[in-house]
């Protein structure tokens, strides 16, 4: 595609296409665009196709007001070209660029040693400083001394399913813990179960994911997340 002119807000715009195929026969040209027809007969057999292709294109091209043409010589190929005139629309508003993440400080809380290092790995990446803990009492411990040393963690990323002490019954004690009030929470489970969602409303959970979690998704609840707290 190339531009060919300018004017009144529209732009001409050329449009080619070229092959190194067998290339079709100057007596056969005037065809080649009509239903159910191809330049030869064998081509059917050794190509495939249906003779439609061409014919559509063509169509399309005359409804925006264009026509295909072709220029093409046996044993060295076809070319395909068609000229239209579109509007020049507006350029879009450019989108706001994603929140950095760089500086920011989480913890993670999951009894998996595995899921700890992957989440602390997509989060790095960011430029997170991310803490783990192996069990909800560590993670509770681990939030309170960062606090009462006046570096709290801004999110804490819980998992639902820990032994001794599930990941709703950690975010039950962060919510009655007045120090911790302005921790953000969010929820990983393995294990979606009815309910949850209500669950999370009442605890006062901000985000909730499925595991295994994309980083793309993971990254987007973090910015979320973060975003209602200032840096």
């Amino acid at each position: 595609m190339a531009p060919v002119g300018m004017r009144d807000q529209q732009a001409d715009l050329r449009f080619t296409v070229r092959d190194s195929g067998i290339g079709i026969a100057r007596d056969q040209l005037a065809t080649i665009f009509e239903e159910f027809t191809q330049a030869d007969a064998s081509m059917t057999r050794r190509y495939g196709g249906t003779g439609l292709g061409l014919a559509i294109a063509r169509r399309l091209v005359r409804l925006m007001g264009g026509e295909l043409a072709v220029v093409s010589e046996v044993g060295r190929g076809s070319e395909f070209h068609f000229a239209v005139t579109l509007p020049i629309e507006a350029a879009s508003p450019r989108l706001a660029a994603a929140p950095s993440l760089s500086g920011r400080r989480a913890l993670v809380v999951d009894d998996n040693q595995a899921n700890r290092r992957l989440l602390r790995d997509m989060l790095a990446a960011e430029g997170v400083g991310v803490a783990e803990a192996a069990s909800a009492n560590a993670g509770l411990e681990e939030l309170e001394r960062a606090t009462r040393e006046g570096a709290p963690y801004e999110l804490a990323i819980l998992d639902a399913q820990m032994p001794e002490r599930d990941g709703f019954a950690l975010a039950a004690a962060i919510r009655a813990a007045p120090a911790l009030s302005a921790t953000r929470l969010l929820m990983l489970t393995s294990a979606g179960q009815r309910g949850d969602a209500e669950r999370c409303r009442g605890l006062a959970i901000q985000g909730y994911l499925t595991k295994p979690v994309a980083r793309a998704d993971l990254l987007e609840a973090v910015a979320v997340l973060l975003a209602a707290r200032p840096a």
